[in-house]
């Protein structure tokens, strides 16, 4: 026998009686009775999350969404939190076609579990579905990061109806959406499995046969490195056993050597002393490796000082970190050096003269700098080399909050230059107006070429300029993103292609250092083909990863502006 509204309730029942008794009416169709049984005990009981959820549900069913999101808006006006009722308020915005607003809910609902966090981004896809502008290959995307998201997020998200809906809601997806379909099996937003970098420097570490194996520290053979440097040979493999290591300078003659910290990273702090008045290390020895090793506190009477002052003819600088010196790296002037550093970090390099840096590469044949972290160099660049070719790939180049350095890249000599997936951010206490600066001492002349591609600038200094070309020749500057304050987007001669300029880049939050797109940017799918630069390819095949490393770049529907791909909501 079908119960009556009148005798659903009873003034002694509790909550989840009028719940149970709810359920019943409106399983055998009085939906208008169930509605009626809440109403009564929502009378007393105003804050009662469980029945006023069930009220408003009901109403949705009872085809009234507007009285279901009023109800529910009146919990959120006693401070219920938006994620306890973004499933019902979302289904209710949606049902009364109120699509930007249930996006904008989405949006701003801040997921403190896992499950809230699939359940706003499950509602921004509807919502963004349901838009009569929608964008499919957003949604695309959308779809496909979802999924991956749900994958991941398995038995960390508690509350298992709640992942039951989510997986319905997603399988129908699949079942009604060609092109959700396509983007799960196409466009998923994971590396490129064809992208052939390191995703760290773990990845990359030098696997040369040593002819002997040094061991410093304590309790090992050598109980300073100053004596390994004494007695090391060509070839050698110097290892460093993590620690502090005050004082302890030296100078590496021998070639072919490998200068690795073991266990962790050693601190080499010069604490007042240096070597042959030039440094913490002076490396003069032809095919060096240096790998994981903190080098700060340089100092010498000529103001010149530096972790690493570099003579030989080849270098590579991998996993380290420079900071507090006045430079971080130095090289003297030789026309046949190369030089190599990657997944390295320096900060606050500079004697604040302006002649001092973070990184200084002299006179040399090439220049590469790869998956590193330069910043907040006291007046000083971040990158200076007079290299005749320089490859700066896939770097975080940024002032940050405070910093005072001069140019973010600076390559006065001109020469070959492939700038490709870096991140470029110029604080507003720069001693200089231009981010990237090129041959600025060297007089016009042929021979110059610029390649500026698929990076991402963020300016924070009025009338600044993103790229100052002193060269005749013209550079040419490819699907990059150029955001922030408003600045010249290219002094001197420039070609410009697919790059996207103004606020409508839409980064997430790069005062605070993300350098993301966001689902609303201008930038995504916005790159153009860049065509070729001799031996050069100008379509990024990594992106940099916080702090100093690179994974291959996703490829999502199609490429996007900037150094770094959209893979969100």
């Amino acid at each position: 026998m079908l119960l009556s509204a009148g005798c659903a309730r009873s003034e002694t029942q509790s909550p989840a009686q009028i719940l149970e008794t709810a359920n019943t009416l409106a399983a055998q169709g009085d939906l208008g009775g169930a509605i009626r049984t809440l109403e009564d005990a929502l009378a007393t009981a105003p804050d009662n999350v469980e029945l006023r959820r069930l009220e408003a549900r009901l109403h949705l069913r009872n085809g009234d969404a507007a009285a279901g999101e009023a109800s529910l808006r009146q919990l959120l006006a006693r401070g219920v939190p938006f994620e306890q009722l973004l499933e019902d308020l979302g289904d209710a915005l949606l049902a009364q076609k109120k699509y930007w607003e249930a996006l904008e809910l989405a949006k701003s609902t801040p997921g403190s579990t896992p499950l809230a966090q699939l359940q706003a981004d499950l509602l921004g896809l509807r919502a963004q579905a349901a838009l009569p502008d929608r964008d499919d290959r957003r949604i695309v995307r959308a779809v496909a990061e979802f999924a991956r998201r749900r994958e991941s997020a398995g038995a960390d998200a508690s509350g298992g109806t709640g992942l039951e809906r989510i997986d319905a809601v997603l399988a129908a997806w699949r079942q009604a959406e060609p092109l959700a379909r396509g983007g799960l099996e196409h466009y998923e937003c994971a590396p490129s499995p064809s992208a052939p970098a390191p995703a760290s420097a773990a990845d990359s570490v030098d696997v040369r046969k040593p002819a002997r194996v040094l061991r410093v520290g304590p309790g090992r053979s050598y109980a300073t490195i100053a004596a390994a440097a004494r007695e090391a040979r060509d070839g050698d493999l110097v290892e460093i056993a993590a620690g502090d290591y005050s004082g302890d300078v030296a100078a590496w003659e021998q070639n072919d050597l490998v200068l690795r910290g073991v266990g962790g990273r050693p601190h080499l702090r010069a604490a007042g002393r240096n070597s042959q008045g030039k440094g913490i290390w002076v490396i003069s020895g032809d095919n060096a490796t240096v790998e994981n090793i903190e080098f700060s506190g340089a100092s010498v009477p000529d103001g010149n000082g530096a972790g690493i002052r570099f003579e030989g003819r080849r270098l590579t600088v991998r996993n380290s970190y420079f900071h507090d010196n006045e430079n971080g790296i130095l090289t003297s002037n030789r026309d046949d050096a190369e030089v190599v550093i990657e997944f390295s970090e320096f900060a606050r390099n500079g004697l604040g003269d302006g002649y001092t840096h973070n990184i200084y590469i002299g006179h040399s044949a090439s220049f590469v700098l790869r998956g590193s972290y330069s910043h907040d160099a006291r007046v000083g660049h971040l990158v200076k080399s007079r290299a005749a070719v320089n490859q700066i790939l896939y770097n975080r180049l940024t002032d940050e909050t405070d910093g005072t350095s001069s140019y973010n890249v600076d390559l006065p000599d001109g020469g070959r230059a492939l700038l490709l997936g870096n991140l470029l951010q110029q604080g507003s206490r720069t001693e200089n107006p231009a981010i990237v600066s090129f041959a600025a001492e060297k007089a016009a002349g042929p021979g110059d070429e610029l390649y500026v591609a698929s990076n991402t600038f963020y300016n924070m200094w009025l009338d600044g300029i993103f790229v100052d070309n002193k060269s005749a020749s013209a550079a040419r500057v490819v699907n990059n993103v150029f955001s922030g304050a408003p600045a010249q987007t290219v002094k001197g001669a420039a070609e410009l292609v697919g790059n996207v300029i103004g606020p409508r880049a839409a980064l997430a939050d790069p005062r605070g250092g993300d350098f993301h797109l966001t689902v609303d940017s201008i930038a995504i799918d916005a790159a153009q083909d860049p065509s070729s630069a001799g031996a050069w390819i100008l379509v990024p095949s990594l992106e940099y990863v916080h702090p100093a490393s690179v994974r291959a770049r996703p490829v999502i529907y199609l490429r996007d502006a900037g150094a770094l791909e959209f893979c969100g909501w």
